[in-house]
């Protein structure tokens, strides 16, 4: 019994790791409304080490990934990973690919942050 128990939480463990995957222009700026950008999370980490990098122009940015869904103040830009809603309609977690650009529009840094309610 006790090993059952056992390998059916290591199945669920492994289940519930994310995978990790190229990036894909493509499939970036694809948005499915039911996964809430979802399909950007296995590939946000080859975007992060193998295509961002610092001193890319705003408009290298967008050729990339599309238009940004946040944009603040101080040339803050960002970009969607995840967003959770709760029982009502308004989002109670999310994750975004945030970057913070120069006065002349350069990426300064990028980051991944997470928000929850």
């Amino acid at each position: 019994m006790w090993v059952r128990l056992i390998l059916l939480s290591m199945l669920f463990l492994s289940s519930c790791e994310l995978k990790r995957e190229k990036f894909n222009s493509k499939r970036w700026i694809e948005i499915d409304v039911n996964t809430y950008y979802k399909q950007r999370e296995p590939i946000v980490n080859d975007l992060m080490e193998n295509y961002l990098h610092n001193g890319m122009s705003y408009n290298e940015i967008i050729n990339l990934l599309g238009k940004p869904e946040i944009q603040e103040e101080n040339n803050l830009i960002g970009y969607t990973l995840e967003l959770c809603f709760g029982l009502d309609i308004d989002p109670v977690e999310s994750r975004n690919l945030m970057m913070q650009l120069s006065k002349d529009l350069l990426l300064k840094e990028f980051k991944i942050e997470e928000w929850k309610r």
